[in-house]
């Protein structure tokens, strides 16, 4: 008689905040506590674990190995989102709200939790404002990156709000700078800008370019002139990596702005360009920039947008002729890596909405599924 064994065996399914701290924490157990503890103190205008999704990134992309899911939790009440019509003729300035994504609608929780965990470092005093931000929606994304600059500074001694750079008149109050941070014994006052709209740049690659308004309004806040021993910088947080519309926009900010040391960018996964008029300036700067380690981040934030609209402002749109002047001079840290590219682009179909606009997404397969007969 032929032995025949069963085998009985029990596993425990991990939720997806587990599984998520385990791949970008050194201590997954103690940050995810961490976090939980921190969401309860901060006390949001809208719920992060009860909103929190889990999108399987399904394999026909092309990639060598799978990629891990994709998790996040979605902001109800931004300016962005699929589930926002703009009748039948949406204008280009329409298709800048139009899409779903991290930093769009959606927020990474490790990059929340990272931010988080610079925000109860700084002084109580200096937590009011970026805590008030924090809570609300429309702010929310924005402040998460802003807190997130603090964390790329190598040697830091000191930090705290920026306050007023600029002499005003007598009972009239100035604008604040965003921080004073001293690193390496050098004072810096940082301002930073989260550019949401860059996400089109990202999505129209070759046929992008930066909008009007992207360095607009960078260097108000500064005096006229540079400071023999401080520097002014300008840190902006985009999606795309600076492209020749880019470096043409920075020079041109760069001269008109003398009291502007640099200006410091990154997207959101990419590395920190550093442009400046000065070599010696942006060498200081750039030895001081920290470089982030492997695992730190996810390694995807999809960004959905409607193909539609992007056939139609392709054929719409000319892209404009960008020259910077020769005057610019960058350091890139850390070093770029390779952009890897699916072969195969991701595709989603959203079949509904819930009531708070969150998009329920389906994947729509690269290939047609192969039909068999019995």
């Amino acid at each position: 008689m032929q032995n025949v064994f069963d085998s009985v065996f029990s596993f425990v399914q991990r939720e997806p905040l587990e599984q998520l701290f385990e791949r970008h924490f050194d201590n997954p157990r103690l940050a995810l506590e961490r976090f939980r503890f921190r969401l309860s103190v901060v006390k949001f205008d809208f719920e992060i674990e009860r909103n929190l999704t889990e999108f399987q990134i399904p394999d026909d992309m092309g990639f060598p190995t799978n990629l891990p899911s994709w998790i996040y939790y979605h902001i109800p009440g931004t300016r962005f989102g699929s589930v926002r019509t703009f009748g039948k003729n949406p204008t280009i300035a329409n298709h800048l709200y139009s899409s779903d994504g991290i930093g769009l609608n959606c927020g990474c929780p490790v990059r929340l939790a990272r931010a988080l965990d610079v925000l109860f470092s700084l002084n109580p005093e200096d937590r009011f404002e970026p805590m008030a931000n924090l809570q609300t929606c429309r702010n929310h994304l924005a402040a998460v990156e802003e807190l997130l600059w603090l964390t790329l500074w190598k040697e830091v001694s000191q930090v705290a709000r920026g306050g007023e750079l600029i002499n005003t008149p007598l009972k009239t109050k100035g604008k604040d700078v965003d921080w004073f941070i001293l690193t390496r014994r050098m004072p810096i006052f940082l301002e930073v800008k989260f550019r949401q709209t860059d996400w089109m740049r990202q999505a129209d690659q070759d046929m992008g370019q930066i909008g009007n308004n992207f360095f607009a309004d960078i260097g108000s806040k500064l005096p006229k002139e540079i400071h023999r021993f401080q520097k002014c910088i300008a840190g902006i947080t985009g999606y795309a990596e600076p492209d020749d519309s880019f470096y043409a926009g920075c020079e041109k900010k760069l001269v008109a702005t003398p009291g502007l040391t640099a200006i410091l960018y990154r997207s959101l996964l990419g590395p920190i360009h550093v442009c400046g008029l000065e070599p010696m300036a942006v060498k200081e700067i750039g030895v001081r920039l920290r470089e982030p380690k492997l695992g730190e981040y996810p390694g995807m934030y999809p960004i959905n947008f409607r193909r539609v609209l992007q056939h139609q402002r392709l054929k719409t749109v000319a892209r404009d002729a960008f020259q910077e002047k020769g005057r610019l001079f960058e350091c890139v840290v850390p070093r770029p890596a390779p952009i890897m590219r699916p072969k195969y682009p991701l595709r989603f179909k959203i079949p509904k909405w819930t009531a708070t606009g969150q998009p329920v997404f389906e994947n729509v397969p690269a290939f047609l599924p192969r039909i068999t007969s019995n």
